[in-house]
């Protein structure tokens, strides 16, 4: 194989998840991992963690790290059969665009409960829905109303949660979507459901 098949191959596989490609990947389209090294040796690949590399066509963008995390979690190597895995939390509000939380670490749910060794990466077990996920930025990633219940889960306070409820509405997320998400929460706040909790956040009218 010569070099610039090789990079063609891989172009190709990468062109759906904005030029990002994982040793699985690539030894599944017939580059052997011997050859992902080699090319990334060379400057035509760039490492961005174990088992990740970015192609020269990669799109390099606020959200190119959780790509890579995400990525790395979902190589065939290291998936298990069935496991969902899906930025959540301050993770899932980052790729949203909505609060000011700053992720320190890439939160994700997986459904099998594994565990990971990477240290920028914290793994949450739960179920998680059909309705629940969605695709963003590249990246499977919680819905508004899940990603609200998660973070009410998690503890965010008030402000914090109230800036997220908010941005979500002036994306035009509907009401009852919101309410549904804050609905868990509502006697943390002494709220009596989440649609009055809803109204605190963002009073209608």
């Amino acid at each position: 194989m010569k070099q610039v098949e090789a990079l063609e191959i891989l172009e190709m596989v990468g062109a759906d998840t904005y030029g990002l490609v994982t040793t699985s990947m690539a030894a599944e389209s017939g580059v052997p991992r011997s050859w992902v090294s080699r090319l990334a040796r060379n400057g035509h690949l760039e490492r961005l963690r174990q088992g990740v590399y970015a192609l020269p066509s990669a799109t390099l963008d606020k959200y190119t790290d959780v790509r890579g995390a995400w990525l790395s979690l979902t190589e065939a190597s290291h998936a298990l059969p069935g496991d969902k895995i899906v930025a959540s939390g301050p993770t899932a509000a980052f790729l949203h665009g909505v609060g000011n939380l700053i992720p320190t670490v890439h939160e994700f749910t997986t459904t099998s409960g594994r565990l990971t060794r990477q240290h920028d990466i914290v793994l949450t077990q739960s179920s998680l829905r059909d309705g629940d996920v969605q695709e963003l930025h590249g990246v499977a990633v919680t819905t508004p109303a899940r990603t609200v219940r998660d973070l009410v889960r998690a503890g965010i306070d008030g402000d914090h949660l109230g800036d997220v409820v908010r941005d979500f509405l002036g994306q035009g997320v509907g009401r009852r979507v919101m309410s549904a998400g804050l609905e868990n929460g509502a006697p943390l706040f002494d709220a009596a459901n989440g649609r009055e909790l809803l109204q605190r956040f963002a009073p209608r009218g």
